[in-house]
């Protein structure tokens, strides 16, 4: 019964850890490339629609929807300086979450060894 707690914790380490790693490396990619955001927007809001999408679309929608682009075109030029100094500090936050988790576990692992231990087998009758 101890191998099957101790195999259960083992487990779910290796998940918990490939999660993490997956998280942190996906966090650090964008905080690499959160300043090539404000370049992708400034390409779609020069984009015109094809002329068959203009048939389908209310002309009020369509410039609702430049107009959303714009806006965020320029909050986006605002927010981008911030973006990549903060998103720097979230992968370590990520493996600083990482190393609680895992104590949390061996703590639930240790716990469970020594509750099954003084589990006292039953009598046959």
């Amino acid at each position: 019964m101890k191998v099957l707690v101790w195999g259960v914790a083992v487990l779910l380490a290796l998940l918990w850890s490939a999660g993490v790693a997956l998280l942190a490396s996906v966090s650090g990619w964008v905080a690499r490339s959160a300043d090539q955001a404000l370049g992708g927007v400034k390409d779609v809001a020069g984009l015109s629609l094809p002329p068959w999408l203009d048939a389908w679309l209310d002309p009020a929608w369509r410039e609702g929807l430049f107009a959303f682009i714009t806006a965020s075109q320029d909050v986006l030029a605002w927010v981008t300086p911030w973006v990549g100094p903060l998103l720097e500090w979230v992968a370590p936050l990520l493996w600083v979450f990482w190393g609680i988790g895992i104590l949390m576990l061996l703590v639930a692992a240790a716990g469970s060894q020594f509750l099954i231990g003084k589990l006292r087998p039953a009598r046959a009758a």
